[in-house]
């Protein structure tokens, strides 16, 4: 029996998550930007979160991905768990255990492979948004 996620649920609690976070974030920082009449300063805070927010919502997917893939690996590849077992084995030679593990880290780098690259854009995404806020709040002056 498989758990089925109800990806609804899971977008209503991010939207709401993110809805307190940009509220605290209006009200705290953006809007006094706004009172003192750094009106350029308050877009590109809003800009900054924003984009460090995608960021953020890429990585946790990314991270979805990773292990999805991974439990679907160790579910559906018979070859992988007969590995294991081998490995385990005592009576395996060294040479024949080093030639399992490689063949079962292919496996993996195989399940793995999809999410490197929206972890790699999450992270640019991240740093961007961050540096855009710091300039923005000005904890980085140019």
């Amino acid at each position: 029996m498989y758990y089925k996620i109800d990806y609804r649920k899971v977008l209503l609690i991010w939207v709401g998550l993110l809805a307190v976070l940009m509220y605290s974030f209006l009200t705290d920082t953006i809007l006094y930007f706004f009172r003192i009449g750094q009106t350029a300063n308050g877009i590109a805070g809003i800009a900054g979160f924003m984009i460090l927010a995608f960021g953020v919502a890429i990585f946790a997917y990314a991270g979805f991905m990773f292990v999805r893939n991974t439990l679907h690996q160790f579910r559906d590849n018979d070859k992988l768990a007969q590995n294991y077992l081998d490995i385990r084995n005592r009576e395996k030679s060294r040479d024949k255990k080093l030639e399992l593990r490689k063949e079962n880290f292919g496996f993996l780098m195989e399940a793995w492979r999809p999410a490197f690259i929206p972890f790699g854009l999450a992270t640019l995404l991240i740093i961007g948004g961050a540096i855009i806020l710091n300039i923005a709040t000005g904890i980085i002056n140019l």
